[in-house]
């Protein structure tokens, strides 16, 4: 849970740095999604031991750095 928290923190810094540290970030969420998501797809996108849910797509900035990368 703390590493897929600690990704997403570090790509809100990617996204706030310059085009290519922005075009980093969205490599690095392609591979999150790729490496943490079920392929049926899932409700919460990671759990922890104590079972937290964390799920990036909560967070508005998700949708508003998604929209402005299409």
């Amino acid at each position: 849970l703390d590493f897929c928290r600690e990704v997403w923190e570090c790509c809100k810094t990617l996204f706030s740095a310059g085009s290519k540290e922005k075009y980093d970030a969205y490599l690095i969420l392609s591979l999150y999604f790729d490496s943490f998501i079920p392929k049926g797809g899932c409700k919460v996108l990671s759990t922890s031991g104590n079972g937290e849910e964390f799920d990036l797509r909560a967070d508005q900035r998700f949708w508003e750095e998604t929209r402005s990368g299409l």
